[in-house]
């Protein structure tokens, strides 16, 4: 999940340098495309985020891991609405 230090709905970096960072990383990896970047990078928020929910739920798990797990599900929803809000952008990076 390299990704996950480009994009962040938290900390209120623009989401034009979040997009230049995500350039950053798909020319470290040899110019990933970026369409399929962003369509494995919503995949795994969803994965998360219905994984989580599904533990935040779970009555035979510690208290503290069904608060991490609703902190999980508002982290990968969150930056999941950032993504799809903000695509055409992300996917026209420049280098």
């Amino acid at each position: 999940m390299a990704w996950t230090w480009c994009i962040r709905s938290a900390g209120h970096v623009p989401v034009e340098e979040q997009a230049a960072h995500l350039r950053e990383l798909r020319d470290g990896y040899g110019s990933a495309e970026a369409e399929p970047l962003i369509a494995m990078m919503r995949a795994r928020q969803n994965q998360i985020a219905g994984a989580e929910a599904a533990n935040a739920e779970n009555p035979a798990l510690p208290a503290a891991r069904r608060l991490h797990a609703r902190e999980a599900v508002a982290w990968a929803t969150n930056d999941r609405d950032l993504i799809r809000r903000n695509e055409k952008l992300l996917l026209a990076a420049p280098r």
